[in-house]
């Protein structure tokens, strides 16, 4: 993000099911810009399968700036396959992100790259 804004990611689906907790879901709340976070698709904490096509990860996306005081105005549920990414760019008044399969084909995603 090109304004210090942060992101935070909540993995709403995909992974195993002893995994459906808190504590054990992919969840980082203000990633910093310029940051990665990663849960591999071999960690069952991440995908069920162990697949890296596997399309069954749902995530919610949401920004926020200065420490986190301010908050963008929607949270953007969005999919990903297991052995994927998401990269996010823009600033806070224009975000925009883009979905990557394991193979770097780009899926889709919010924003003038989509």
């Amino acid at each position: 993000m090109t304004d210090g804004t942060d992101l935070s990611v909540y993995q709403n689906s995909g992974q195993a099911y002893f995994a459906r907790n808190s504590k054990r879901r992919f969840h980082h709340d203000r990633i910093p810009p310029n940051s990665e976070e990663c849960c591999p698709y071999t960690s069952r904490d991440c995908s069920r399968s162990r697949d890296p096509n596997d399309d069954s990860c749902t995530f919610d996306i949401s920004y926020s700036r200065n420490e986190g005081k301010e908050k963008g105005r929607l949270t953007y549920p969005t999919f990903c396959p297991c052995g994927g990414y998401i990269i996010a760019n823009g600033s806070y008044d224009h975000f925009e992100y883009s979905v990557y399969d394991a193979n770097h084909r780009f899926l889709g995603g919010r924003g003038p790259a989509s």
